[in-house]
């Protein structure tokens, strides 16, 4: 290698020191807008709950799991064929734009068929049909601006995309909270996703528009996108109908009090994926498509990515599970306790999630669709077994139990999958975070269990030691978790802070190559 780092290989390849500069830098960006927008998202979020009934909620989630639906049954993978695709030639982009938008208007126009027969189907929830047109309406916006926002993925111009999403949470903040405040009800919902994606669309196709579209429709492209994309179909249909067919499961069977307990909970588990795993991901697709035909790199990056969630997301788990029930009284209020241990079940699903959504997009991006989608059938099938064993007994805490059970089947084969294109060892991975995240749920309980036993001598104020609780137990835990891994992977993090220091040094062209100190050594 040269001091070049800039420049592609005399073979047209990129280096991997250049792409691995790109990735450190794109996800500093992502970072920040994913700070940013989890805290604004968090604020609303709580906001909302207080302000609103449960069963809005419900409706919402039931509303928007029908239109998604919709529209993974019409699309055809094509986000995801445009970031394998390597080079953006005018005429595949073009061909990209007019089929991605249209079948955005088509999805659209097929929910706002959908609502009338909604309204007979649930008689319970008037709203329902309302909702579904409004909500419809909102996803045709929302094609047009997937479109530039995939481009500018592609292109790793996460700067560009980090302002998009900080950007659209403001006004969603802003939107929705004051909506509810006025008694807008489930409309200051239906605004939230409204006014979110009007600014995704605003600014992807205004201020900062990668592409001038000149659409194009060509049967050789056509052809191409639908040999990269139906197993990529397949895949996300089936993923889909794993992730979101609870949501359709408990509002049919349970009603939308339970749905709306059940997708608030669904929600706060997702917030490891959403904080931790699609920043990093988001950023790491193109890289692993860049080095599909490097596999130390692709292995290297691949690893470096996994372990990182692994140990974040359990530390982030086992937090949740001891904090949960003092956290969702006092942040929530009473009307969502039911809710409670819905969530602590769903954690386990939170630390599993991420791992699979690594593994599925570094499948996407070497092209080994089919393997995805038979794994998405093993899932499906657990899931539906057991759905329908449990739901019965324990209602939503069953399918809590259910979503577990096919997040697991789902991390052990796509991770088997993986050792097809990828190598690591699965002690390294999981080993000592493991050892960790017990230790650290044994101190957190221990602490919860002395604060509640003590709290009545320390204040009467039972919103303080509902406070003192969730300080106290998540303070325990924390110190634990970091302490078990600082001691047993110092080595390991104080190498990985020295290559990621290198590899932005590299990516703003302020180092070449330094000898003896080449990421991955």
């Amino acid at each position: 290698m040269t001091g070049n780092s800039g420049k592609q290989s005399q073979s047209g390849a990129e280096q991997p020191s250049n792409i691995g500069g790109q990735a450190v830098r794109s996800t500093a960006y992502v970072t920040v807008s994913s700070a940013v927008t989890l805290v604004l998202g968090l604020f609303r979020s709580i906001i909302l709950a207080r302000l609103l009934l449960p069963e809005y909620f419900g409706v919402v989630a039931l509303s928007t799991f029908y239109l998604e639906l919709i529209g993974r049954i019409i699309n055809l993978g094509l986000d995801s064929a445009v970031i394998h695709h390597q080079g953006d030639d005018e005429q595949f982009l073009g061909n990209y734009g007019a089929l991605r938008i249209g079948l955005g208007i088509l999805t659209a126009a097929v929910g706002l068929a959908l609502a009338p027969l909604l309204r007979l189907f649930y008689p319970s929830m008037p709203d329902l049909a309302a909702v579904t047109r409004a909500l419809a309406l909102v996803s045709c916006l929302a094609a047009f601006s997937q479109v530039q926002e995939v481009i500018l993925r592609k292109q790793l111009s996460f700067r560009k995309l980090a302002a998009v999403d900080i950007s659209s949470s403001i006004v969603m903040t802003i939107v929705a909270p004051v909506m509810a405040w006025q008694g807008a009800g489930i409309w200051a919902l239906v605004a939230e996703q409204a006014s979110g994606i009007a600014v995704r669309a605003i600014l992807c196709w205004g201020l900062l528009r990668p592409w001038n579209p000149r659409f194009h429709l060509d049967r050789s492209t056509v052809k191409w996108f639908w040999a990269y994309g139906w197993p990529v179909w397949t895949n996300g249909l089936v993923s889909y109908l794993l992730d979101r067919a609870s949501d359709f499961w408990v509002g049919t069977r349970l009603g939308e009090l339970s749905l709306g307990y059940y997708t608030k909970a669904l929600e706060y588990a997702r917030y490891p994926r959403r904080v931790i795993a699609t920043p990093l991901v988001t950023v790491a697709q193109p890289v692993f498509a860049r080095l599909q035909h490097d596999r130390q790199h692709l292995s290297q990056t691949f690893t470096r990515l996994v372990a990182l969630l692994v140990r974040v997301g359990l530390g982030i788990s086992v937090i949740g599970l001891v904090c949960a029930p003092p956290l969702v009284t006092l942040l929530l209020g009473d009307k969502w306790q039911p809710m409670t241990v819905i969530l602590q079940l769903l954690l386990a699903y939170s630390l599993l999630d991420p791992l699979v959504f690594a593994a599925e997009n570094l499948l996407l991006a070497v092209g080994k669709t089919q393997a995805l989608a038979q794994v998405r059938i093993w899932q499906l099938g657990a899931f539906v077994a057991a759905i329908l064993v449990l739901t019965k007994p324990f209602g939503a805490t069953g399918i809590a139990l259910a979503v577990d059970l096919m997040s697991l089947v789902g991390t052990v084969l796509l991770f088997k999958a993986a050792l097809r294109v990828v190598d690591y060892t699965p002690r390294t991975l999981f080993g000592w975070p493991i050892v960790a995240g017990f230790a650290a749920a044994a101190a957190g309980v221990g602490s919860m269990y002395l604060i509640q036993a003590n709290g009545s001598a320390i204040t009467s104020n039972p919103q303080i030691e509902l406070l003192l609780q969730s300080v106290g137990a998540g303070a325990s835990s924390i110190l634990v978790y970091l302490g078990i891994l600082w001691v047993s992977e110092r080595r390991q993090i104080a190498q990985s802070v020295r290559e990621v220091k290198l590899l932005w040094r590299q990516s703003s062209g302020s180092a070449h190559d330094v000898p003896g100190e080449t990421p991955g050594s």
